[in-house]
């Protein structure tokens, strides 16, 4: 994965959070994705295109790989991105317990 220059995250059923995913994020590559491909995170970075149609898909891989190739590399701080997201989990998890309790 590390070697790929976008990532296309394609999943249009299924539950939880899937591991190609997050490991695209967490390695800040380039990626366009289905809303599915999305779920279980609180947002998305900037290097993170949402497509749901077919055609749109395609339109905007296209588009990510023409600006890939005309030397954008569009690579984000994935650990960054993802310590965010774990910081959001543990703070929901702590709501959720102080509503329990």
């Amino acid at each position: 994965l590390r070697s790929c220059r976008i990532v296309a995250l394609s999943s249009r059923a299924g539950t939880g959070v899937q591991l190609k995913t997050s490991e695209a994020l967490e390695l800040g590559l380039p990626a366009v994705a289905t809303t599915v491909s999305c779920r279980g995170f609180t947002a998305m970075p900037a290097n993170v295109t949402r497509a749901d149609t077919a055609e749109a898909f395609a339109t905007e891989l296209a588009a990510r790989v023409a600006a890939i190739r005309a030397g954008d590399r569009q690579r984000v701080d994935g650990a960054t991105f993802m310590a965010l997201q774990r910081q959001a989990l543990a703070d929901a998890l702590e709501r959720g317990l102080a509503a329990a309790r």
